[in-house]
């Protein structure tokens, strides 16, 4: 009988430690690289262990889970403020790890910056003036704000690029509370002497910052109203604090 109990005893303890052992996980390290600069930001996260089998929360919301998952995984986060982005996983031999990561999410762009622009279709303009005037104009739903830079005809015909001598800025800071359509982005492409219009178009602001800055980050492209050959320019931009 003892020797049963003591069977028992000896069984019992290597069963308590073996679940001792399995309940101490190992913390490791959690990676981030920000893909934007301004919210809705994406950002990817990653882990310095490779890892067999991962779950990723963010604030306690399961997000994402994977296996074999070496490469992390992107997050699109909306809310500006500190967030909490903790993984629970497994190593190839069983290895059970954790690990736990606030960051600060940036809010929406307070800037819309306009570098230059890229279009192809310059020769299907009939161009008479030496100069033209790249004029843009937003408006914020109460007043319009305008700006302009000066292209030459030549750089214009033989340049499918051109970088403006100095970004045009636009302060948009707000623009997120107001009524969609009361948001504009205007531009023209305007002969200086002769004032003829080659080019004439306008946009909303919001569906540029919400929905195409994220498949085309640094451009914003635009289509000609004024124009028969589907005519589309892409404008060199980018959104910041």
């Amino acid at each position: 009988m003892k020797k049963i109990q003591l069977a028992l005893l000896i069984f019992s303890s290597l069963l308590f430690l073996n679940c001792e052992k399995e309940e101490e996980p190992t913390q490791i390290n959690i990676t981030y690289e920000l893909l934007d600069d301004v919210s809705p930001v994406r950002i990817k996260f990653s882990a310095t262990q490779n890892l067999n089998w991962s779950e990723w929360r963010v604030n306690d919301v399961r997000v994402h889970d994977d296996t074999n998952n070496n490469r992390g995984f992107e997050h699109q986060f909306y809310e500006e403020g500190i967030t909490n982005v903790s993984v629970d996983a497994r190593g190839f031999n069983g290895e059970i790890y954790f690990g736990n990561l606030d960051i600060e999410i940036p809010g929406v762009a307070n800037k819309l910056m306009l570098y230059g622009y890229y279009f192809r279709n310059a020769f299907a303009f009939n161009i008479i003036d030496d100069t033209l005037s790249f004029n843009f104009g937003y408006y914020d739903g109460t007043e319009y704000s305008f700006d302009k830079a000066l292209v030459s005809k030549t750089s214009f015909i033989s340049k499918d690029s051109v970088i403006f001598y100095t970004p045009l800025i636009f302060n948009i800071s707000g623009f997120s509370e107001v009524a969609p359509e009361k948001l504009n982005l205007a531009f023209s492409i305007e002969g200086v002497n002769s004032g003829d219009i080659y080019f004439k178009t306008n946009t909303g602001i919001r569906d540029l910052y919400y929905y195409d800055r994220h498949y085309a980050p640094h451009s914003i492209y635009m289509d000609n109203l004024t124009g028969t050959n589907n005519e589309r320019i892409f404008i060199i931009s980018d959104w910041t604090k």
